[in-house]
């Protein structure tokens, strides 16, 4: 009789126990919460949400801020950007590499351009549902406005246009040509008649194209391709960098999760620690990029 009474008291006081320590993981704050993660799991959270450059100095002062400061052995970067620099998002993920073993990227919203050629360099992706990367096809400064830009691709799907219409513009000239004279015309001749019209109608399109500006656009097509293939980490399958710098059609083009599977080895949805954090007043910051930038601490901004 008293050992049923010992265990019944014994099993009363767990229940309390229990249901103390309930109520106490129920009391947690957000902060709270992401703060026990980033200890047991030896991470640090940050945020970065701008431009890649210098223009502003944000992106020079998050750089510093990574390498001036104590650190954990992880980093789970939450990254929001319309693009920029290569030569900057280059900057950020060294620093990166310096400071931590490893680096996972958290996608919610906006993360293009530049900002993609920083997850080349992460071990794994985290993605919300409207979270998107882009192509790495750089921009460059259109000729005579300073004020606006235009995918180095540009260029040179101008010039696959251009060949593809003389190329049709030949050959249905050829053979309309074949056909109407009967065969009466020989080969040469009509080659030589169909060559002159093409270059009297092309040329003048031709003509426009400056070798110089050729050059310098073939140069910023390979910073990307170049930093793509030095930053890349056993996360990146093999064709991506090609498929990012070449094989996209507009630099706008959305490259979501189902998507980026594709590119990459390692790509999940937000986590349970995540979607805290996603859910928060955050979400805003992380979907959209902001004009003044902002960087730091997850926690700092929980707080």
């Amino acid at each position: 009789m008293a050992i049923k009474s010992v265990s019944k008291a014994v099993k009363k006081q767990t229940e309390i126990v229990t249901k103390k320590q309930e109520q106490k993981v129920e009391s947690k704050t957000p902060q709270d919460i992401i703060t026990d993660f980033c200890k047991n799991t030896d991470t640090d959270m940050l945020l970065f949400n701008s431009t890649i450059g210098d223009s502003v100095g944000i992106t020079n002062g998050f750089v510093d801020f990574i390498l001036g400061r104590p650190h954990k052995k992880n980093c789970m970067l939450f990254l929001t950007t319309y693009g920029g620099d290569a030569n900057w998002a280059y900057k950020i993920y060294r620093a990166l590499k310096t400071t931590y073993d490893n680096y996972d990227v958290v996608i919610c919203g906006f993360c293009k351009s530049a900002g993609t050629l920083i997850t080349l360099g992460a071990r794994k992706l985290y993605f919300s549902n409207v979270g998107e990367i882009g192509p790495l096809d750089v921009q460059m400064s259109k000729k005579d406005d300073f004020f606006k830009s235009q995918s180095a691709l540009d260029m040179f799907r101008s010039q696959e246009l251009i060949r593809k219409w003389s190329s049709d513009f030949f050959k249905n000239f050829f053979f309309e040509l074949l056909k109407s004279t009967g065969g009466t015309m020989s080969v040469p001749v009509m080659s030589d008649a169909v060559n002159k019209m093409a270059g009297n109608l092309f040329s003048p399109i031709m003509d426009k194209i400056n070798p110089i500006e050729v050059g310098e656009t073939w140069r910023a097509m390979n910073i990307a391709n170049n930093y793509g293939d030095i930053m890349k980490s056993p996360n990146v399958k093999p064709d991506t960098i090609k498929m990012l710098v070449y094989d996209y059609p507009s630099h706008s083009f959305v490259i979501d999760m189902q998507q980026a599977k594709y590119l990459f080895n390692d790509v999940e949805t937000l986590t349970e620690h995540q979607l805290i954090i996603y859910n928060s007043q955050l979400k805003k910051i992380l979907e959209q990029p902001q004009q003044n930038g902002l960087y730091g601490e997850i926690i700092k901004f929980l707080s």
